[in-house]
């Protein structure tokens, strides 16, 4: 029917919405994620009964244009409350998983200092499961805050940075980069990428930049943070061993 011709974008929007909303890494939201799914089935179905019965027992009047109109009422309904549930969740999202607030579940376990107070454009995405885990950070701050931040950093004590330049980049090798084709004549430097972290952490580095191995917590944390220092720019990565 119409009304459900009309409804299932708005659906479609709701859940678009909802997987925008931070820490759908998390086994709870994606539980919530897809038991939003099984709520837009059902409203789709509920819209088209409701439709269904006011045919029945208006179908005398639907000559007229205003009782034809009625039978999106239904349909208006379920989805204003569709998009008011789901503008609720992304609201308790952002809150529950503000990046800011979750930060420290980043830093504490890859041995690093607190944010900075500059720290700006914050990202995370954290999971873990039993004995493994994989937890990413990003986030730009002024220059001379980034160097207080490496100083007051436990894990970084009397480790050096390997640092990159115009001529001397980190370059995304192939699936696996063997020890002799690390390096090019060029001094480039070339790895293997990381297939599960999120877009935004940029692991090439293009221009003035560093980078630091991690291994915190007698190994069980393992990774790396990596510094444009073009862009101000701090990205962490560390897995769970």
């Amino acid at each position: 029917m119409v009304g459900s011709l009309v409804l299932l974008p708005v659906l479609i929007v709701g859940l678009k919405w909802f997987r925008s909303a931070p820490g759908q890494e998390t086994g709870r939201v994606g539980f919530a994620f897809a038991w939003r799914i099984v709520m837009a089935g059902f409203a789709l179905g509920l819209g088209a009964l409701a439709q269904t019965m006011m045919w029945r027992r208006l179908r005398p009047r639907m000559e007229s244009v205003a009782w034809r109109i009625l039978l999106l009422l239904p349909t208006v309904a379920l989805g204003v409350g569709w998009l008011a549930l789901t503008g609720y969740d992304h609201w308790a999202l952002h809150r529950k998983y503000e990046p800011v607030k979750r930060s420290p579940i980043v830093l504490n376990r890859a041995g690093l200092a607190p944010l900075p107070e500059s720290a700006r454009d914050v990202k995370v995405h954290a999971w873990g499961f039993l004995m493994s885990g994989k937890y990413t950070l990003r986030f730009t701050a002024d220059p001379n805050d980034i160097e207080h931040f490496l100083a007051a950093s436990p894990s970084l004590e009397r480790v050096g940075a390997r640092t990159y330049s115009r001529e001397r980049m980190r370059l995304r090798g192939g699936d696996y980069v063997s020890l002799s084709d690390r390096y090019d004549a060029q001094g480039n430097e070339y790895f293997t990428p990381e297939c599960d972290v999120p877009a935004w952490y940029r692991q090439e580095i293009r221009g003035p930049g560093r980078r630091y191995e991690i291994n915190w917590y007698d190994g069980k944390y393992r990774g790396e943070l990596l510094i444009d220092d073009e862009e101000h720019t701090v990205y962490v990565h560390i897995d769970r061993y």
